[in-house]
């Protein structure tokens, strides 16, 4: 069972938890994007880094917040990952399935993690992934090794990495945590910032400034791992600032990586000290780029002269060379202690002659010497432990402390150089240059970064709650201002300017509480090439999936609630839309079918589009699955035009697929797809041409709280139409309505547009002698005060009709409410609101009223017959 291992620490703070679960499933889905990507390019490297650090943050969290089963899951996968990445492993098909089944089993994990539960199941796929994962890198092990390194060569001597901090000042821990939090934050835009403009200099200074930060807080504070690591990722900075290193994708990977354990060190501090890690292998991949660099910066001497040191460049000369001094010791003392291995052996012949070069670079002369006899003695080594303890202890031991005396001098003058560096680069104003230039970079170089805070969903609801109560007080209050009379003038301009101040601030507290809630509909789609990769491959399709519109904003409620609809949506455009291969060949074809997801704003609503080029709907198949069903009679599948039949898919348990597959074709879904999608105040549409695709289209709304709508009064009751939906109002005289096939319509600019009477779509069970209520002729028409007829021009997907109604009021900025449950399943209404005389006033669904606008034409014009 894994799901105790799973289970958060009783300590876990569980806003942490959460925090922790909503991080991850955005990881998971960059690591299913980036999978996906490696599947079709597996030689770009800046995806499998991304997809690398994503897994390995999630692997690091999860350690810190003790969730085993996933830190071990993510741990295996990161090393799959690592192996793609130093080119040991190839990313072949089967490799990417097992690591696409790992994202699936860790998202799994994340719901365990918020509630556990037992699940035999799960905990099976868990083993079998694990053990998955481990075939691959035991696969890796087998393969035969091209004269490479021993592993032991990039790994630091094991007191490189110090113990924890521990016995600290708690006030300290508390300040220190508290200050560096948004350090890192800039850091890892400043990261990402290089990634496009690697040689961006301000920006590597401003990177390396809170770096440099941390590390010095915490060698004050005492946390000495913290401060190491910030070491060596400083070096890495500095190697870049000063020129001897080119920045690269591969360079940022690994300095993410290091901030990442920085940020994981930094949240698990103790009260009174530093969680223990070891995070040798870590700086061993750091000490690999400062490595590479000074090997990458040896010049022959026939190159010309070399270029000045500066006392950056010493610095950075002392650290490297210290780190192979460091190795040289530990290296020397398991040759004097017997172990005459290869890998020791080596391992000091390279940490020596690393050190020759970068010495004879930097023009450190002095170090040749004590070098050369180094390699020298290491050439003669005797084949017997007991004489290497008789005849080389001395010589090394010498040696090497020779070595450490010219380290400590070069560290001296690097220290001296730094100070005096500054003030000699420009001679007598060489300072106050460099504070006016940091000035000029703080106040107008580059926009401070924008800083950004979690907020629990339950506050920010409550604050748009607010708001929307603020925009009742505001109405209410402008409505008893028209009521009021005979207030002295000077009076009503000072209540006026009030209710002005008050309308400005609920609009401004509006927006912002909008704008909060808001997200880009990338976080929907970035499941779906996954969804359609899936499909393709379970039925040997192929099928290329085109996104657009990607950073189109949408309410965060709508968002969620909108996943699951448009899942299905797309499963079936896939599924059923897609032909086979060879089916599209013989149509004339590309064999590779196009499902298109695309998403834009038209007004206050945002529409989102599935479009495939696939077979179409059959309309002949589904009428006559839908009269099979009892949906409908035949006599109404014949007076059935093409765009009604399509609102048949929609239709429960109704389904024309040919086969049902494990993906759909049972007649399930579809229904409540719609039924979800108006829940959220939206609709879908469907279009299709047989034989070249299909096009659903939702409507939502950008928002669920606070929107604008057009009040109308019919019968004298008032009711609200979305604003979204109303082309125009018209009035026009009566004998301007014409009489259509028994319905009534009115020309608009040579259009024809149908009317219906707003109380009679809100009444269909009305009857006059047998027949549903209609027109009897103009004189039936409602004619407002002036004897004309008011019209609201509404349109829902493509489709234009008029309502009649008693009287328009206007515009109105009003608070969506929901319905109680004895009137949320009456047709035609989608919610409520309160006016500002405390009236309750009903919003109506548009689609509906289309849906029953249409019905109507369509028994009208049969009874005309």
């Amino acid at each position: 069972m894994i799901q105790p291992e799973n289970a958060a620490q009783p300590a876990v703070d569980q806003g942490l938890l959460r925090d922790f679960v909503d991080e991850s499933r955005e990881l998971l889905e960059t690591v299913s994007q980036g999978l996906l990507q490696m599947e079709d390019d597996a030689d770009d490297r800046d995806v499998v880094d991304s997809v690398f650090r994503a897994l390995h943050t999630i692997k690091g969290c999860s350690s810190f917040l003790g969730l085993h089963g996933i830190n071990k899951l993510s741990h295996a996968g990161e090393n799959v990952l690592d192996g793609i990445r130093q080119g040991d492993i190839a990313p072949a098909r089967d490799i990417i399935d097992s690591l696409l089944m790992t994202c699936d089993l860790l998202s799994a994990l994340l719901d365990d993690a918020l509630a556990p539960a037992e699940d035999a199941e799960r905990d099976q796929r868990y083993g079998e992934a694990m053990s998955q994962l481990a075939d691959i890198l035991a696969a890796r092990e087998k393969e035969p090794a091209e004269e490479a390194e021993p592993a032991e060569s990039t790994e630091p001597a094991a007191h490189v990495w110090p113990p924890a901090g521990a016995n600290l000042s708690s006030e300290l821990i508390r300040q220190f945590v508290t200050e560096n939090g948004d350090n890192l934050l800039e850091v890892e835009a400043g990261l990402l910032r290089l990634e496009e403009h690697p040689g961006d200099l301000s920006t590597l200074n401003a990177v390396f400034r809170p770096i440099h930060t941390i590390k010095g807080t915490a060698d004050y504070v005492g946390l000495a791992q913290i401060k190491t690591l910030s070491h060596y990722l400083e070096s890495v900075l500095d190697l870049a600032r000063s020129g001897r290193l080119g920045w690269s994708s591969q360079v940022t990977s690994s300095v993410l990586e290091g901030v990442d354990a920085l940020k994981s060190m930094i949240q698990s501090l103790q009260p009174d000290g530093e969680d223990d890690r070891d995070l040798r292998q870590l700086v061993a991949g750091l000490l690999r780029i400062i490595d590479g660099a000074a090997a990458e910066a040896q010049r022959p001497a026939s190159a010309g002269p070399a270029p000045a040191r500066g006392a950056s460049q010493l610095g950075v000369f002392a650290f490297s060379a210290s780190q192979h001094l460091e190795s040289i010791h530990v290296e020397g003392g398991k040759l004097t202690g017997g172990d005459l291995s290869e890998v020791t052996i080596d391992t000091l012949r390279r940490s020596v002659h690393t050190l020759l070069n970068a010495a004879d670079y930097m023009e450190r002369h002095e170090f040749v010497s004590p070098c050369e006899q180094f390699l020298d003695l290491i050439d003669r080594l005797p084949e017997t432990a007991d004489a290497v303890v008789e005849k080389v202890r001395e010589e090394i031991q010498t040696l090497t402390t020779m070595l450490q005396k010219l380290l400590d001098e070069v560290h001296s003058e690097s220290q001296r150089g730094l100070f005096l560096e500054p003030l000699l680069a420009i001679p007598g104003v060489a300072g106050a240059a460099g504070d006016a230039t940091a000035a000029t970079q703080a106040a107008g170089g580059k926009a401070p970064a924008a800083k950004s805070m979690r907020v629990e969903q339950e506050k920010l609801d409550e604050y748009i709650n607010l708001a929307g109560e603020l925009v009742i007080a505001r109405n209410t209050l402008t409505h008893a201002f028209h009521e009021i009379e005979g207030m002295p003038a000077s009076h009503l301009r000072r209540l006026k300017a009030a209710i002005e101040c008050v309308d400005r601030i609920a609009a401004t507290i509006q927006d912002n509480a909008m704008s909060m809630r808001m997200v880009p509909v990338k976080s929907l789609f970035q499941r779906f090439p996954r969804v359609v990769r899936d499909i393709a491959k379970a039925q040997g399709k192929q099928i290329e999936l085109q996104i657009f519109g990607e950073d189109t904003e949408i309410d965060k409620q709508v968002a969620e609630a909108l996943g699951d609809p448009l899942v299905h949506l797309v499963r079936n455009s896939a599924d059923h839309g897609i032909e086979m291969p060879e089916t599209r060949r013989a149509a004339g074809k590309d064999e590779t079918g196009v499902v298109m997801l695309r998403a834009s704003r038209e007004g206050n609503l945002v529409v989102i589009e599935i479009i495939d080029d696939g077979a179409g709907i059959n309309v002949a198949r589904l009428k006559a699955k839908a009269v099979e069903n009892g949906v409908i009679t035949q006599q109404q599948a014949d007076a059935m035009q093409p765009e009604e039949a399509f609102e048949l898919i929609f239709a429960a348990g109704l389904s024309t697929a040919a086969q049902v597959t494990d993906i759909s074709g049972r007649g399930v879904g579809m229904d409540v797809v719609r039924t979800n999608i108006r829940s959220c105040g939206g609709n879908v549409f469907v279009t299709s041409q047989p034989g070249f695709g299909t096009q659903l289209r939702i409507e939502l709304p950008l928002t669920l709280a606070v929107t604008t709508a057009l009040v109308v009064v019919s019968e004298g009751q008032s009711y609200a139409l979305p604003i979204e939906t109303v082309k125009e109002t018209i009035k026009v005289a009566p004998e301007q309505v014409k009489s259509l096939k028994g319905s009534q319509a009115v020309a608009l600019r040579g259009r024809l547009v149908t009317l219906r009477n707003l109380a009679s779509l809100l009444a269909p069970a009305r009857q006059t002698g047998g027949k549903r209520y209609r027109f009897e002729g103009r004189e039936g028409l409602v004619v407002d005060d002036t004897g004309n007829v008011p019209i609201v021009v509404v349109e829902v997907g493509g489709e234009r009709f008029g309502l009649v109604v008693d009287a328009v009021e206007g515009r109105q900025d009003i608070v969506l409410k929901p319905l109680p449950e004895y009137l949320a399943r009456l047709p035609g209404l989608s919610s409520a609101t309160v006016m500002g005389d405390g009236a309750i006033v009903l919003i109506l669904d548009p689609a509906d009223m289309l849906a029953a606008a249409l019905s109507q034409v369509s028994h009208e014009a049969a009874d005309a017959h």
